[in-house]
């Protein structure tokens, strides 16, 4: 699955990760480490209600609801981000 990050201004970190299935269980170890060690994780509602999504107790933000509420959770995240 395809992985791209995007230094931020120094104090954070953007990691975007393509998935093609609702199965988390399938991503690779590195991916599941990025989700367990951010503070903010950005997605459609459907990914992000997994109950391994939840059980980690990391910030949200639905894409669904809103994409401007997304990109602006995004800016004014001071650590890591995975979208």
């Amino acid at each position: 699955m395809p992985e791209t990050n995007y230094p931020g201004s120094g104090k954070n970190q953007i990691t975007i990760i393509g998935i093609s299935s609702v199965k988390l269980e399938d991503l690779a170890l590195n991916l599941k480490t990025k989700i367990q060690r951010c503070e903010l994780i950005v997605g459609a509602k459907r990914l992000l209600d997994n109950p391994w999504i939840v059980s980690l107790g990391i910030a949200k933000k639905y894409y669904d609801d809103s994409f401007d509420g997304a990109i602006d959770a995004i800016a004014n995240c001071p650590g890591q981000v995975v979208v």
